[in-house]
């Protein structure tokens, strides 16, 4: 795997923590599963081959080429596949918040918008090749310019994510096809969907295998199949998740551990410190940062 997904699976704010946008379009001629994520960004997935399934949450979908994904910041989300994969072709485009508001200019919240769509179950979308190969260009144009430093060029990358967001916003608008959800592995699933329901509550392996009727062995394997983590690792995620985006709301350190499920602050600073690679006050004054203007 590359430098470039080994730093994608450990789940970094973005690929460079100095801008407020990021793209990419490529092919891997080989590509391993790594696991069910999220970020504190919007993610715009454009999907064009070499995968069957993609998740969010615990809801799984089937994949076609030009399938449009909208992912606002701390949805669960990734690739379901039993076997690795060839030729897998994608692209997207993350985009902070504070770009989509500014970007917005007082005029049209984008950020709401596609909150609101994903919230009404409208976050995939089957487009047409003239639109996805529009999208697709300005992806390439925005990774293109990515590196410069000259602010022309900076300028015209805003321009291209202004465009990506206007044609997503009309595709989300005007679409009135609401894919459905398939059932891929329906026992994982239910684990999936309980735990995402009860994740700040104390779990376990035991407790959760009595629920469900499983050996801890094959709750274990099935579980580390399916969303590419233990599931340990997995409550611990969805908790530090849950921690980050009440930091963004600017709740209080304590208030978010006890309410996040950890039982003192000092489990809960050790826990995010692991995850994230920051300290919770680390990570509030990025945020603040990223935040207070667009600045690459």
């Amino acid at each position: 795997m590359s430098a470039l997904y080994k730093k994608q699976s450990n789940y970094s704010p973005m690929l460079s923590e100095n801008q407020n946008y990021e793209a990419f379009s490529g092919i891997s001629a080989t590509w391993d599963f790594f696991g069910i994520h999220c970020h504190d960004f919007f993610e715009f997935y454009l999907f064009h081959n070499g995968m069957p399934y993609f998740c969010i949450d615990e809801q799984v979908f089937p994949l076609k080429p030009y399938t449009l994904v909208i992912l606002p910041p701390f949805h669960l989300h990734g690739l379901v596949s039993n076997r690795p994969t060839n030729d897998y072709r994608r692209s997207w485009l993350y985009v902070s918040p504070a770009l989509m508001r500014n970007l917005g200019m007082g005029i049209q919240d984008f950020s709401e918008f596609f909150k609101e769509c994903v919230k009404n179950g409208r976050a995939y979308f089957y487009i047409d090749a003239e639109i996805a190969l529009k999208l697709n260009a300005l992806i390439e144009s925005i990774q293109q310019n990515r590196d410069t430093r000259t602010s022309i060029e900076r300028w015209k990358n805003y321009i291209y994510v202004a465009d990506f967001l206007s044609i997503a916003y009309d595709v989300a608008k005007n679409s009135n096809v609401k894919c459905k959800p398939i059932v891929l592995n329906e026992t994982i699933q239910s684990v999936l969907a309980y735990i995402n329901n009860h994740f700040t509550e104390p779990l376990s392996l035991h407790g959760l295998c009595k629920q469900f009727g499983l050996s801890p062995s094959h709750m274990s394997r099935s579980f580390s199949s399916y969303a590419g983590t233990s599931l340990y690792d997995y409550i611990l995620y969805r908790r530090i998740m849950l921690a980050k985006e009440m930091i963004c709301a600017d709740k209080p350190f304590m208030e978010v551990a006890l309410e996040c499920g950890f039982n003192d602050y000092s489990c809960f600073l050790r826990a995010f410190t692991k995850v994230t690679g920051k300290t919770p006050r680390e990570y509030k004054k990025y945020i603040i940062s990223r935040n207070s203007g667009i600045k690459e």
